[in-house]
């Protein structure tokens, strides 16, 4: 369990539950769609509320304290069940258009959408050590939709 923080303006429907060496990435209300175990479909004009998201979590004193501790190299490997074989993670993040949402590739577990007061929310964990390339990511989209 972690410590669920309170969501900025910016954040839109997104919402933050930050951990030891990870946190919950997670989207309230409909628009939202979990492709699979490494990947999600959202409304690509929801780019900048993703970005105050990221920001709010490692703005976060435990992201602080994990990053001051000598952090690992990017992994992967974290998110495959123990003991479980199956498709592999994306190694690395990418952030591709269909239309008019955006599809999310990377090393991070995207849970089945649940309902949660009576509307659905679709979460993520995404580990410390892989947010600085997906908010790269998600600022390159960003910047090529304005261009």
């Amino acid at each position: 369990m972690g410590a669920i923080q309170e969501p900025t303006s910016d954040m839109g429907p997104y919402r933050t539950e930050i951990r030891g060496e990870s946190f919950y990435l997670n989207r309230v209300g409909e628009g939202a769609s979990h492709l699979s175990r490494y990947e999600v479909q959202v409304p690509a004009e929801e780019i900048p509320a993703l970005l105050a998201a990221l920001e709010q979590a490692t703005d976060h004193l435990g992201y602080r304290q994990w990053a001051a501790s000598s952090p690992e190299p990017q992994d992967a490997s974290w998110v495959l069940p123990p003991g479980e074989e199956g498709e592999a993670p994306y190694p690395d993040w990418s952030v591709s258009r269909e239309r008019s949402d955006i599809v999310i590739r990377g090393p991070w577990v995207a849970y089945p959408p649940e309902d949660w007061q009576e509307r659905p929310v679709v979460s993520s964990e995404i580990a410390y050590r892989n947010v600085v390339e997906l908010r790269q990511a998600l600022a390159a989209e960003l910047a090529g939709e304005r261009s």
